[in-house]
């Protein structure tokens, strides 16, 4: 797969029309917002969710079970206990035909229809525990791929329409680990994916090549166990692009696709996606995935997730 795979993470709250604060997720007599959302999600399971305007399709993935088997958490089907919900969103855009070819023998394979939908798989995970007054939602993004205003729509909407007086607000929250750092500049790596660069840059950087056709991958990396922000190794033009003072589009012209930035956390070399406007980055975990059939398997992807959710849990206070 070669689009990077990221994580993004997100926070719930349960708001009440003239009121301030977040409410506890235990917002109403017999209500929760854990109750609430697996509600809206079993919809998913049972059927497909169309977006007309968004030309999409949206399921989750919940296979059935042979009477007295175990669950499985593979992926196959969506796991609750009581405060969690995990497992595979699948999401297709539909409204074009093309032709499909074998990439080895260049041999047509099958030709998609204005009716065929793709159906990208992509892990999620709730942490909704009913004594909070927060949740969290861990959301996997391949590239630019991401199920999210499709999920968000379904999750406000039908939350909205079932509780009166209560809406759902779901806001994007980054461990604080990474703010430090890229606060603190301990910055390792800095990479830019690119399809062509300027004239008059390429003669500075890359020694008079200028790529017209295809991509390229420019890395700087800082020496082993080091920093390379604040310090003489730095170059002149990334501190100029981390300040404001130049644009990514300066030195590499207007084609460039991803701008990674590579940063200490938790001890790891960590990348992630500052190239949108977007002031929060998705969290990188290429390097940590096992792939099986071009895509990550949910068990390296759960893994992760599973840390990710600790180190919110301890940023957002909450107990236990």
């Amino acid at each position: 797969m070669p689009a990077g795979i990221f994580v993004a993470t997100y926070q719930l709250e349960i708001r009440q029309t003239g009121s301030e604060g977040p409410l506890p997720l235990a917002f109403a007599a017999g209500k929760t917002l854990y109750g609430e959302v697996k509600r809206i999600l079993d919809g998913l399971c049972g059927g497909y969710a169309k977006d007309e305007k968004d030309q999409s399709l949206l399921r989750i993935r919940h296979a059935g079970l042979a009477t007295g088997a175990p669950e499985p958490n593979d992926g196959t089907r969506m796991r609750a206990d009581g405060s969690n919900l995990w497992g595979q969103i699948h999401r297709g855009e539909y409204g074009y035909a093309a032709p499909f070819v074998n990439a080895n023998t260049f041999a047509s394979t099958i030709n998609r229809t204005e009716e065929d939908a793709e159906m990208l798989p992509f892990y999620f995970r709730f942490h909704l525990p009913s004594t909070e007054n927060s949740g969290l939602l861990l959301l996997q993004r391949v590239g630019n791929k991401s199920p999210y205003t499709q999920l968000r729509v379904a999750l406000q909407t039908q939350f909205r329409e079932s509780n009166p007086g209560f809406h759902l607000t779901i806001d994007r929250v980054v461990p604080i680990s990474v703010i430090d750092a890229l606060m603190a500049g301990d910055i390792r790596t800095f990479r830019i994916m690119t399809h062509g660069t300027s004239r008059d840059r390429a003669d500075t950087f890359l020694r008079g090549t200028r790529a017209e056709i295809g991509s390229m991958e420019i890395v700087w990396r800082a020496p082993r166990e080091t920093s390379m922000w604040g310090t003489e190794r730095t170059p002149r033009f990334i501190k100029d692009i981390m300040a404001g003072r130049a644009t990514i589009a300066r030195f590499f012209g207007e084609d460039v696709e991803s701008v990674r930035i590579g940063v200490n956390y938790n001890g790891r070399t960590r990348q992630f996606d500052v190239s949108t406007h977007d002031a929060a980055p998705y969290l990188e975990v290429s390097e940590d995935m096992t792939l099986e059939r071009g895509h990550p398997t949910f068990a390296s992807l759960n893994a992760v997730c599973l840390d990710v959710v600790e180190e919110l849990r301890g940023q957002l206070g909450m107990a236990g």
